[in-house]
């Protein structure tokens, strides 16, 4: 009891499946791959694992149990992830920099940005907390839809 079973298939794949048919990845300028290089330079280090740890600490403190934003399955630090509504304190985040997902959850967000020529824009005007907050919200209605039409 407690555990909440995760979804068959990806969480807003039938909505989402004619924009990742024709999905568009943001260019690979040499900024974007040097950034990427810095993320994922930090995401292998000592460092985020112990911000992970820091992170999930304080979420249990401040609301007793942590779920995935998306679908509300109990998160897990070893097993899932944490989204990151804001690049700009790369290393030193701030706790609401931080958004737990299931990994599912989070992949699905990742498509949404891709195939969204419009959310890339936003992104790269400095909105991506805007676009997590949007897609998030987006993704648990079309759940919702979804439980709705297998009732």
């Amino acid at each position: 009891p407690g555990a909440v079973p995760h979804p068959v298939g990806e969480p807003g794949d039938a909505v989402m499946a004619a924009g990742l048919r024709n999905r568009r990845r943001p260019r690979r300028t040499p900024s974007r791959v040097a950034a990427g290089r810095r993320y994922a330079a930090w995401i292998d280090s000592p460092a985020w694992r112990r911000r992970r740890s820091r992170w999930a600490r304080e979420e249990r403190r401040r609301h007793g149990r942590i779920v995935c934003a998306v679908c509300a399955r109990p998160w897990r630090e070893r097993r899932d992830d944490l989204h990151h509504a804001s690049y700009s304190r790369m290393g030193r985040e701030r706790h609401e920099d931080l958004v737990a997902m299931c990994r599912p959850c989070h992949e699905s967000v990742h498509r949404a940005i891709d195939a969204s020529p419009a959310w890339q824009r936003l992104i790269a005007r400095g909105h991506r907390r805007l676009v997590t907050v949007s897609i998030i919200a987006r993704l648990k209605e079309v759940k919702e839809l979804e439980l709705r039409r297998k009732q």
